[in-house]
């Protein structure tokens, strides 16, 4: 393979990372239903719901003074348990707002710069039951935080362009705050699942510890025709340009998302009737119908409904799905420069083969070179990772920042250090290598002590929410078999970006993004001194290597989806570094070329020799 070949692979790589972030140039696509949908059905578990008039009792964690016709309330503007929440303190703060009503919800609302365990990270906001109840001994409750500085682009879609997945443009939000209706759509997504199932045995589908609720089955519709990305069609505010599809109190409009109806097996959406308006156009306040000829639409398959549940629950006018995912790379922010000034070729460069002539509208960005990593040293600082890039400036800023730079010159030098060699070939194996390939080891071993769920969904089996929360609960320990003693700290750092390596949990998705975290974890390894540069070729050909093994397998039996395609910036629907790694090992080689993937032959004989057949 010439390495030409190996260049366009880069350039690609480039082409595909901006597009996570970049608006999308092309025509929108048109999508096609290879498959009938199956009507979606959630079983009922013969728990307890709520039923009747239902109060809400609200703790305002920081929140500013308002009026709202709710129950008991309370406003803690003085960060009473401080600016960190664990699920205890969320509890401790629930229990304050309790009445002796059976038929309540307390809800926490948290400000923008409340951090509460799991925010951003796998949930917008959650519910769930105590021992706090008054008469009934059990209390519903809910929690929603503000994503207004943390995590737009995760926890206020479609109000704010997501990180990575397809780039439309984000809508206006009604109320004039990204933040708040943000807030308003997690609000009705977790109080449809408190209501419906309140008590771990209500209806769901799927295990009790990662349901299918009344609204995560019906993840981002908003509207008729809506799909990944596209938040379907919704009323367009003629005076302030801002989208919604439901008007409530005093007229205040928002931006409701679909949840289960029971009697039609869909996802129902809001759905304001046209034929009621007042004289200046616009809907009438309280006048939000669902009617027998509302558009609807199919979400996924899931379980078939069970015939002795008892008659279904009302349904709600407002549910919610969580919005698109971020791109998960969190890496610290660095120092910038000014972007380096390109221009367009205007003449394709000088060559005696036809395969390397360059379109003169095609701007290339510089192959990235193998770079040293620099290593830290103490005093150590470190620190939970967040996300930081949040819009095209803030790519376009990493990639020149000296994370950025380093980040893709590692990559880079693990592409090299594989260069023209064989994934079987000896090389230096270290302890620490020989015990992350030992954990990913053990990673593989939990998908068949964690079989899939029956269910006849497409994509997303719900055990993968198991398999990723053992993960989670033992990340710290299984860092601790290979860091030394004084990096033991470092795990606040480093845990985020492992987890992340392996799909989310909330959508049961995986992608490039997931990928680029793996790669995050091994330069954070890289910088600590962990890992070696000579362990890159086993980098590359025992841990990577294995890595993709677990990832095939997790994709497979979990039937994760594919987190964004991106048409033809995409090689894979799931991969991207088995593209890098394995035209560098295929770099030089007398016989083989790019089109001997398509000869099944070929495949079948060298996908255990080279990472670019194999994986």
């Amino acid at each position: 393979m010439a390495s030409t070949s190996h260049l366009a692979i880069w350039v690609t790589f480039f082409l595909a990372l901006s597009s996570f972030l970049s608006p999308c140039t092309a025509t929108m696509r048109k999508l096609s239903a290879l498959v009938q949908q199956q009507p979606l059905m959630l079983k009922y578990h013969n728990g307890p719901l709520l039923k009747g008039n239902i109060t809400v009792n609200v703790v305002w964690y920081r929140g500013g003074p308002c009026t709202v016709a709710v129950g008991n309330q309370i406003l803690d503007q003085t960060y009473s348990l401080g600016k960190t929440l664990t699920d205890q303190k969320l509890a401790a703060l629930v229990a304050k707002a309790s009445t002796s009503r059976n038929a309540e919800v307390n809800v926490v609302l948290t400000d923008a710069d409340v951090a509460v365990d799991g925010f951003c990270m796998s949930r917008c906001g959650s519910h769930g039951s105590g021992g706090a109840g008054r008469k009934t001994g059990r209390l519903a409750y809910a929690w929603v935080g503000n994503p207004a500085s943390q995590c737009p682009g995760q926890c206020a879609w479609p109000f704010h362009q997501p990180i990575y997945g397809p780039q439309t443009a984000p809508l206006v939000p009604p109320n004039g705050d990204v933040g708040v209706d943000g807030m308003v759509i997690s609000l009705a997504t977790v109080l449809a699942g408190a209501v419906t199932n309140p008590f771990e045995n209500g209806y769901f589908q799927g295990t009790r510890d990662a349901p299918l609720e009344a609204v995560s089955a019906c993840t981002g519709i908003f509207g008729k025709g809506a799909y990944p990305g596209y938040p379907g069609e919704v009323v367009l505010d003629k005076t302030t340009g801002a989208s919604y599809n439901a008007v409530g109190v005093r007229g205040r409009k928002h931006l409701l998302p679909a949840m289960w109806d029971p009697q039609t097996s869909t996802s129902r959406h809001c759905f304001l009737a046209p034929s009621i308006s007042s004289k200046n156009g616009t809907p009438t306040p309280a006048h939000l119908l669902q009617t027998e000829d509302t558009p609807t639409t199919t979400c996924k398959t899931l379980a078939p409904q069970d015939p002795h549940a008892p008659p279904p629950f009302p349904p709600q006018p407002a549910a919610n799905a969580e919005p698109q995912p971020l791109w998960p790379l969190r890496l610290p922010p660095s120092p910038t420069s000014p972007l380096p000034q390109t221009t367009a070729q205007s003449e394709p460069p000088p060559s005696t083969s036809p395969q390397t002539l360059i379109p003169n509208n095609i701007i290339l960005a510089p192959v990235p070179q193998p770079l040293s990593v620099p290593q830290i040293s103490p005093p150590y600082h470190f620190q939970a990772p967040s996300k930081i890039i949040q819009a095209p400036d803030d790519l376009r800023r990493f990639h020149d920042s000296f994370s950025g730079k380093h980040f893709l010159g590692f990559v880079a030098a693990l592409s090299d250090s594989i260069r023209a060699k064989k994934i079987s070939d000896p090389c230096h194996e270290s302890t620490t290598i020989a015990t992350i390939v030992s954990i990913l080891q053990t990673l593989i071993q939990w998908v068949d002590e964690i079989p899939p769920t029956k269910q006849a969904a497409r994509y997303g089996n719900v055990s993968f929410r198991s398999w990723h929360e053992r993960l989670s609960q033992t990340s710290d320990s299984l860092m601790l078999q290979f860091l030394p003693e004084h990096l033991h700290a470092s795990t606040i750092e480093i845990v985020p970006y492992f987890t992340d390596s392996f799909g989310n949990p909330s959508r049961i998705d995986y992608g490039t993004g997931h990928e680029t975290n793996f790669a995050a974890w091994l330069y954070c390894l890289a910088r600590m001194g962990v890992i070696k540069e000579e362990d890159y070729p086993a980098v590359v050909a025992r841990v990577f290597v294995k890595y993709l093994d677990l990832m095939r397998k997790l994709q497979l039996v979990y039937c994760l989806e594919p987190a964004g395609s991106h048409g033809v910036w995409g090689l894979d629907d799931y991969h991207f570094l088995p593209f890098i790694f394995g035209s560098s090992q295929l770099i030089g080689h007398k016989y083989m070329k790019p089109k001997s993937i398509h000869n099944d032959d070929i495949v079948d004989f060298f996908q255990g020799v080279f990472v670019y057949f194999g994986h």
